[in-house]
């Protein structure tokens, strides 16, 4: 709802025209004095798109991790290749899902995403650590030598960095939502000079509800 207040300064520039010139001159005046005011309309920050953010969360998810895996696969024959791909990799599964909270400035879902994600990236290599140093037939220098295989906490683990990114990517329109709802409130008032059709110079105040 937006209620306007109309506060005439000179009734008789209705009945007189020097004093409506001298009027139309104040509201010149007023209108360079309420700058700041005025300004603040036209310098109001843009909304930001719902669609972007969730582009930006699932596309840093899929191209990182989907490059990553590619690139630790050629590992065998070519190390930098691997280790670029590890680095991709993690990104993708540990921040990038965080990306669409992180454009709409929503620093607690980001923070929950990557705290979520980080459990589950522990446990998950809790798990690998623990089968490597208890396994008689992993070998370091042939690691073909032994198999890892899927327990409880590794399943944990991974079902935690699933949830986590689900949950980041899921939540990042509504934190778009939530920032344009709060940017609409900190811009709720507008004060700017007003004439009316007679001439009169007034203020001019606006109020969103």
């Amino acid at each position: 709802m937006r209620v306007y207040l109309l506060l005439p300064a000179f009734a008789l520039a209705l009945v007189a025209s020097p004093v409506r010139g001298q009027a139309q001159a104040l509201a010149l005046s007023a209108r360079d004095t309420a700058g700041p005011a005025a300004s603040g309309v036209a310098n109001q920050p843009r909304p930001k798109s719902r669609s972007r953010a969730q582009v930006l969360a699932l596309g840093h998810t899929l191209v990182a991790t989907g490059t990553g895996a590619a690139l630790m696969n050629q590992g065998v024959e070519s190390q930098w290749k691997g280790d670029v791909g590890y680095w991709l990799f993690a990104y993708g599964t540990l921040i990038a899902p965080s990306a669409g909270n992180f454009y709409a400035g929503d620093a607690r879902r980001t923070s929950l995403g990557l705290q979520i994600r980080g459990a589950g990236a522990t446990l998950v290599l809790g798990s690998v650590i623990s089968q490597i140093l208890t396994s008689p037939e992993f070998d370091m220098d042939n690691p073909e030598g032994g198999d890892l295989h899927w327990d409880a906490v590794n399943v944990m683990g991974s079902g935690l960095m699933i949830g986590g990114a689900a949950y980041s990517i899921l939540t990042a329109p509504r934190s778009v939502t939530e920032h344009n709802e709060k940017m609409t409130r900190a811009h709720a008032v507008r004060i700017a000079p007003a004439v009316a059709s007679g001439g009169a110079v007034g203020v001019q105040a606006g109020i969103n509800f």
